[in-house]
């Protein structure tokens, strides 16, 4: 089995500070799979059910890494960042996330 990190974005609009404003929340979690495509599928169930639970709008897989240390459990959450925004989940996105300056492939 390998190792993968996906990050998703999520919108939380009932955690706004004002209507201007959204709260945007990215969000890594781990997962042991064979493939990319399979911890894809398994990040984007548990993205629905977090989504759920947490009273967030779920935009999407984001990015991800396979990492070759392998001594942690899949769902771990290994990173996330949350900060208040005036953006629509595109422009968040396209500015902070998918950038220009981004170095991904």
């Amino acid at each position: 089995m390998k190792l993968f990190s996906i990050r998703s974005l999520f919108s939380h609009p009932t955690r706004r500070e004002d209507l201007d404003s959204m709260l945007y929340e990215e969000r890594v979690t781990l997962w042991f799979s064979e493939n990319l495509n399979e911890a894809v599928k398994k990040a984007e169930a548990e993205a629905l059910v977090y989504g759920n639970e947490a009273g967030a709008l779920w935009h999407g897989v984001m990015d991800s890494f396979q990492l070759f240390d392998e001594d942690v459990k899949d769902g771990i959450e290994v990173w996330f960042e949350m900060r208040d925004s005036r953006f629509n989940a595109d422009q968040y996105r396209d500015t902070f996330i998918m950038t220009n300056r981004d170095r991904v492939k």
